[in-house]
């Protein structure tokens, strides 16, 4: 499944997630806040989306042992590499190689509730070892959903409204961000809502119904306003799931043709290379302006040259390392045998 309307989102949540990140002075806040929570959610919440989409669409096989891992290495293909290269060029960045970091190599700081831990190396890899929780239950949560999709999405409702009202509250506050922001298990819930919210689309298909852009933007813009309202614990992810959840489902039933110009389009296709290196480049570029005397640069200059920098960085990325690289990853897993016919796009 390929909608261009949906990779153009990659490519304006990734912005947000850039300008959440960039702040014009230090010790300020991002330049929009909001834009990390309600990114890292569409991203996560739009992979499940995607790929049940798919999976809905092809004929599955069975969740066997060796089918999920050539289904995992096949998506690690894409995101493991650039990775591992933004976690060289960070700990080359402070000079030094700390315990956490070497946890960023397999993937497993998100599952450590401590900031040091999930915030080391390239500190926006965390989600990466989500991802990677994700694509291992993926195929026994598919069978599961396409079973029996009533009581999936029933027991899936009992298990989100007590996390709201007894796991939440009960959270430690110096670990709330840990494991409600940062925890694979905790931001599963994120990925299979956006696959419950295939089937969502499915019935909206089925009976010709369009989201309206006008709803669209409204609940958007309210999420927004609220987020800055809301206790901060409330906030991280399932605030965004309405918002997220509208925008999906009306780039998906309607055609739009700002979302589809072609410059949105291949900005969303490069989205993960800019994410993965947005903050590398800001950091990298600070450090040079600042040893040729030009640290208090115009805020605005400041901006331009690092944006202008990452999606240059990012397209070159994208076609000379990512693709590459993952053409060859997967010829090879090809050759392993046959894996879930899933769209791995």
């Amino acid at each position: 499944m390929y909608f261009n309307s949906l990779q153009s989102l990659r490519g304006l949540f990734a912005l947000m997630i850039f300008f959440h990140h960039f702040n014009f002075r230090q010790n300020e806040g991002g330049m929009f806040e909001a834009g990390g929570d309600c990114g890292v959610t569409f991203f996560f919440i739009l992979s499940g989306f995607v790929l049940f989409q798919n999976y809905l669409k092809n004929e599955s096989q069975s969740p066997t042992i060796k089918n999920n891992l050539i289904f995992i290495g096949k998506r690690l293909s894409k995101i493991y590499p650039l990775h591992i290269v933004c976690l060289a060029l960070a700990c080359l960045l402070k000079l030094a190689v700390t315990i956490p970091d070497i946890t960023n190599i397999f993937l497993v700081q998100a599952w450590i509730p401590f900031r040091t831990y999930y915030f080391s190396g390239n500190a926006i890899g965390w989600c990466l070892s989500d991802f990677l929780f994700f694509y291992a239950v993926f195929p026994f949560l598919a069978y599961g959903l396409r079973r029996s999709p009533l009581k999936f999405v029933g027991i899936f409702t009992v298990i989100v409204l007590l996390y709201i009202l007894i796991g939440i509250p009960l959270i430690p506050s110096s670990l709330a961000d840990g494991i409600i922001y940062i925890n694979p298990l905790v931001r599963s819930m994120d990925f299979v809502y956006g696959m419950a919210l295939c089937l969502i689309y499915k019935y909206l298909q089925s009976y010709k119904i369009k989201i309206n852009l006008v709803d669209t933007v409204c609940v958007f813009i309210f999420t927004i306003l609220i987020w800055y309202s809301c206790p901060s614990r409330y906030n991280l992810s399932l605030l965004w799931w309405p918002a997220v959840g509208f925008l999906i489902l009306y780039a998906t039933t309607t055609a739009n043709k700002i979302l589809a110009i072609k410059p949105l389009v291949l900005f969303g296709d490069v989205s993960f290379s800019f994410y993965l290196i947005h903050v590398l480049s800001r950091d990298y570029i600070d450090k040079f302006l600042y040893k040729i005397g030009l640290a208090e640069m115009n805020p605005g200059l400041r901006l331009f040259l690092i944006l202008a920098f990452t999606i240059l960085a990012s397209f070159l990325v994208h076609r000379y390392f990512v693709l590459p690289i993952e053409n060859l990853i997967r010829r090879h897993l090809n050759k392993r045998g046959p894996s879930p016919r899933v769209a791995l796009n």
